[in-house]
């Protein structure tokens, strides 16, 4: 299962470089997010949700904006459509 702890310890990581690279405090840090991809092409759906979830909880007040690339491989097996849109569904822009 995906730890929270360690998420937020990568959170703060990254907000302290982006902290020590700002002009200013509201500068925001835009993220390639990699984890949850690699948890979903193993095969763990269920938990590539819950970093996507962990994430998002941990990233509200941040000024960053994170930017997930899932390739099809992740949705070729069924229940692939219902995966998709539940993926989906967790993001505020999609597009393919």
């Amino acid at each position: 299962r995906p730890d929270k702890r360690r998420i937020g310890e990568i959170v703060h990581e990254l907000d302290r470089l982006r902290l020590a690279a700002a002009k200013d405090p509201r500068d925001r840090l835009t993220i390639v997010g990699e984890v949850a991809v690699s948890v979903c092409l193993s095969g763990d759906f269920e938990a590539a949700l819950e970093v996507e979830r962990i994430w998002d909880e941990l990233t509200r007040s941040l000024p960053f904006f994170t930017v997930c690339s899932y390739p099809i491989d992740c949705f070729a097996q069924p229940p692939g459509r219902d995966r998709l849109q539940r993926l989906c569904a967790t993001h505020n822009a999609v597009t393919s």
